[in-house]
This record gives structure tokens, C-alpha cells and sequence, in this order.
């Protein structure tokens, strides 16, 4: 019998970590209304710290450095499934790099929700998760460090892009870079490079600037392949 791939068992192990079940507290609420469970006591400096919001978007500190460096912008339903793939993949070999459960878990978790953050600190600061339950100090040599950091370089990065289809997205003239862009019904940021990664299949551009004409292309795109949308605006 075929075993099955370490990647296929990392994402249903995600898909599991996500679900209802997976997440329910239902076994530690059956307690009686006569004596309801007392709420934890919160430690402020343990909150989450609020998302950083840049042209609409979220910033994931994680992952946005290798994005920004290769001048690509990741349309929600490609974020998505590259995270998810990002995080099945660290599973595969984390107890390896001597992550235990619980630092494993909570790090796919948050390279799943894009909220793995940095902290100062230390001698080269911190990766934590979101509520800061599992840091690991960003150390030069650290077995654990080099693991985690290796799924945010340029080059995995890039690997793992390969699979959808790209939309590069030309103006004329830009800049300025005044024009509104929509992709599959999602606005998107007017970007220097111009490039927007899309799932494979049918897509829908959109570029429009103030007192000119909409540009609009609608078409399919193969997976791995680059379609080029010129406007004239």
C-alpha cells in the first residue's frame, strides 16, 4: 500500500488544527450552572499585539520581507494557500530541528494566520507567536532559528510561487501610480513591479484612473503561466 506524502498528512494535520472540533472547548465547559468555571486572569504584556495595517492589508512580518524583495503582491486566496503550504512544509521537519508539540503547533498556527511577530530582545531578538506563549531566540547557529527562518527567504519563497499563475500589470503611463486596481473583485495595491499572483483559472483585471476610460482584461491562466495586461490610462 502507497504511504501517504509527508506534505498531504502536515496539511490535513493544519486543516485539523483550523476546524471546530480541533478547537472546541466543549469538554471543559460541561460544568453545572450552579458552578460556572471562573474566567483566567489576563496578563496585559501577553495580548496579542494589534495587526499593522498597510494600504489595507495586514503586514506578516513572517513572510512580507522575501514578498517585498520580489516586488510581488499575493491576492487573498493565493496568501492563503501559500501560508498553509509554508506551515505543512515546517511540520514536516520541525521535531527534527528540535521544535517540541507545543512550539510547533503554535508556529504553523501562526504562519497559517500570518501573525508571527518579532520582538526585541536578548542577543538578536525573537520569533513569537501571536499571544507570545512560544518565542525562539533569532540566534545565528541556533538549529531551531535556521529552521523557522529558512520559510521566509527569498529563494523557498520563490519555489513555492512557481505553482500559480502571475498577472503582470503594465500602465502607461506610471507614475504616477494614481489608478486603482482590482483583481478578481478584490482591490489590490497600484505596485511599482506590477506583479499579482493569482490562483490558476479564470481571472478578472481591472485598472481605472480618475477622468480616463476603465482598462479591463478577463481571461484563463494557466498555472505557472504570466499574462500580460497593458493600459493605457
Amino acid at each position: 500500500m502507497k504511504s501517504v506524502a509527508p506534505t498531504l498528512v502536515a496539511l490535513a494535520f493544519l486543516s485539523a488544527l483550523g476546524s471546530p472540533e480541533a478547537r472546541s472547548d466543549e469538554p471543559r465547559l460541561q460544568e453545572t450552572a450552579q458552578h460556572p468555571p471562573r474566567p483566567p486572569s489576563i496578563d496585559p504584556k501577553k495580548l496579542p499585539a494589534p495587526p499593522k495595517i498597510e494600504n489595507g492589508k495586514r503586514v506578516d512580518f513572517f513572510f512580507d520581507p522575501a514578498l517585498d524583495q520580489l516586488g510581488v503582491y499575493l491576492t487573498a486566496p493565493v496568501a492563503d494557500d501559500f501560508r498553509r503550504i509554508s506551515a505543512a512544509k515546517f511540520l514536516e521537519g520541525a521535531a527534527q530541528a528540535g521544535f517540541n508539540v507545543h512550539e510547533t503547533t503554535a508556529l504553523s498556527r501562526g504562519m497559517v494566520a500570518g501573525d508571527l511577530r518579532y520582538e526585541s530582545g536578548g542577543k538578536s531578538g525573537w520569533i513569537a507567536s501571536a499571544n507570545a506563549d512560544v518565542r525562539i531566540a533569532a540566534e545565528p547557529g541556533s538549529s531551531k532559528a535556521g529552521y523557522l527562518q529558512s520559510f521566509r527567504t527569498v529563494e523557498r519563497t520563490t519555489v513555492i510561487l512557481e505553482k500559480y499563475s502571475t498577472i503582470r500589470l503594465l500602465v502607461n503611463p506610471a507614475p504616477p501610480r494614481d489608478y486603482n486596481v482590482t483583481v478578481n473583485g478584490e482591490v489590490c495595491p497600484a505596485t511599482e513591479a506590477g506583479i499579482y499572483k493569482v490562483m490558476p483559472g479564470e481571472s478578472v483585471v481591472n485598472a481605472t484612473r480618475p477622468k480616463k476610460p476603465k482598462c479591463e482584461w478577463r481571461g484563463s491562466i494557466a498555472p505557472g503561466a504570466v499574462q500580460e495586461v497593458k493600459c493605457a490610462l
